[in-house]
């Protein structure tokens, strides 16, 4: 039996949270222990209130997606990882720890 974190720090909505949580399931009837990190418990609380796993604030980066007004649109997962930080290695760093 294994401790699996489940995590979601970027997006909006249910949409990951609803995907993670099929494999949550899965995850527990082959007897391991999944838990949710997430970035905005109460907007994903619906969907886990009653599944039964662990749920806990995932680190999030707010400033780092005000800085960047407008749209945002990706042509790859490098634009995606670039726009949430992941281009600079000072920044970055408190968010890796905070993991």
């Amino acid at each position: 039996m294994s401790d699996i974190l489940l995590g979601w720090e970027y997006g909006s909505g249910h949409g990951h949270v609803n995907t993670l949580v099929p494999i949550a399931r899965a995850l527990a009837a082959a007897g391991h222990r999944p838990m949710f990190a997430v970035r905005d418990i109460v907007e994903s609380w619906p969907v886990l209130r009653d599944q039964g796993f662990p749920v806990f604030p995932a680190p999030f980066w707010p400033s780092r997606l005000a800085r960047h007004g407008g749209s945002f649109r990706a042509r790859s997962f490098a634009d995606i990882l670039s726009y949430f930080g992941w281009c600079e290695a000072g920044e970055l760093e408190g968010m890796v720890r905070a993991w």
